[in-house]
């Protein structure tokens, strides 16, 4: 059920829309079931499209978080999104020690820490 009017719903899949179902003139409620083969592990999610616009003006758009599955294969992907993540927390912290103002250094150095954390996390 939704509060505004949906016009596309989609399925995603390691973050490829892998099925979708439009609503001409959109819809508030419905119900869905598909089966999805997960040959690897990886996440599904689904995202929601609307015509509606809010308050600022914005179209009606939501993704809900993922679920994560394990097929007890590794997803192909994953170093490629890793390392493509790690390069751009790298750049980020280029650019807040070349380029970001700050009023004192201790402002600066929490932020590269928030980046590090992010390097460095691991989850299992």
């Amino acid at each position: 059920m939704s509060h505004c009017p949906l016009d596309r719903i989609s399925v995603v899949r390691n973050g490829d829309e892998v099925e979708t179902r439009q609503y001409e003139g959109g819809s508030r409620v419905g119900t869905w079931e598909l089966s999805l083969k997960m040959d690897t592990d990886g996440w599904i999610a689904a995202r929601a499209h609307g015509d509606m616009r809010d308050s600022f003006d914005h179209a009606t758009y939501a993704h809900t978080s993922p679920v994560y599955l394990r097929s007890g294969t590794p997803n192909p992907a994953r170093e490629e999104a890793a390392e493509f993540f790690l390069n751009s927390i790298d750049r980020s912290m280029e650019w807040v020690r070349t380029e970001g103002r700050y009023k004192k250094d201790e402002q600066r150095d929490a932020v590269l820490d928030l980046f590090l954390k992010g390097a460095t996390a691991r989850h299992l």
